[in-house]
């Protein structure tokens, strides 16, 4: 059976977590468009791309069993329309950005719930879907990670990443707030091209980095700290509770500390600095139960098989540690 995805926002990742789980023969995942129309400046341009883009994954729709959208917009129900139309099972795959977006009121939910199934990347995520009169289910699809316990550095280290577009949102005034208020406390920072936004005694640039580049990163550090206005399940936590880092973020995740105000985050500080500079063996734990691909691969296929069958109605939240 074919799996046929619209959008490449997490590309490989469906795929990666099948092959983990022994699925991908069973069910083979197939790109339907390739999105090309996203960094073309001219208007007129973009839309006859996007156009092209609609026509080329009706071209291939008919040869698929599931179509998948992966980041939900506006342009999504045609996509929606198009799979109900050829008689194709459709899953809607919400990250966090489109979840703010609606919930923000820049497309509505009209319509979207002709979707045989719903999926999210975090139970926040779910949460704000479901004021929307949406309900969708836990589908965590984490990048393939190394199972090894990272280094500990000497004393504690933070990382903070701040993409430059939007550094603002992911609380770049706040996090430099932290860092002068914490001068003895050595900040690693990344996803970042421009070091003169950093230009900090205890802050260490480090860019943008390739697999083995943040590997090395996560030897120097062991606090991991996120802070966006919104966000889903992030990858790079994933990541750094698999690695045995401790996490302090502001959005719901399901390990680390969670808090919203910026005293809440010197206070989750101040917690862990007085700690011994030891993996954070709760969070590895939990991230072995869940974050691995392997597990999702297993859960991603469970679904794909009750969407195909039509089974009983599945929960909103998805324990993704029982599985057969």
């Amino acid at each position: 059976m074919k799996v046929g995805i619209i959008g490449r926002s997490i590309e490989g990742l469906p795929a990666q977590c099948l092959d983990a789980a022994g699925e991908v023969t069973r069910w083979h995942v197939c790109y339907l468009n390739r999105e090309r129309a996203g960094g073309l400046k001219n208007p007129i341009i973009r839309k006859l791309a996007v156009l092209l883009e609609l026509l080329w994954a009706l071209v291939r729709m008919p040869f698929v069993n599931v179509v998948l959208i992966i980041y939900v917009n506006w342009f999504s129900r045609w996509y929606l329309a198009a799979a109900k139309a050829f008689g194709k099972k459709c899953i809607l795959y919400w990250l966090g950005s489109d979840v703010r977006n609606l919930v923000q009121g820049e497309f509505t939910g009209r319509g979207l719930n002709r979707a045989d199934l719903q999926l999210s990347y975090s139970e926040g995520n779910i949460e704000e879907l479901k004021s929307q009169g949406i309900t969708a289910s836990l589908l965590v699809l984490p990048t393939r990670l190394s199972a090894g316990v990272a280094k500990m550095p000497e004393h504690h280290a933070a990382l903070l990443s701040l993409p430059d577009s939007r550094k603002e949102f992911y609380g770049y005034l706040d996090l430099m707030r932290l860092v002068d208020d914490y001068p003895n406390l050595e900040f690693h920072v990344v996803r970042s091209e421009h070091p003169e936004f950093y230009d900090k005694p205890n802050i260490v640039f480090e860019g943008m980095l390739d697999r083995a580049g943040m590997d090395a990163v996560f030897d120097r550090i062991s606090i991991s700290i996120r802070w966006p206005e919104h966000d889903g399940t992030s990858l790079v936590l994933m990541e750094s509770a698999l690695k045995g880092k401790y996490i302090i973020t502001r959005n719901p995740f399901p390990c680390g500390v969670e808090t919203h105000s910026y005293e809440g985050l010197c206070r989750a500080l101040e917690a862990i600095i007085k700690l011994p500079v030891e993996p954070c063996e709760e969070n590895r734990t939990y991230a072995l139960e869940h974050f691995t691909q392997e597990q999702a691969g297993c859960e991603f296929a469970r679904l794909l098989d009750s969407v195909m069958r039509k089974t009983e109605p599945l929960d909103s939240k998805i324990d993704l540690s029982e599985r057969a």
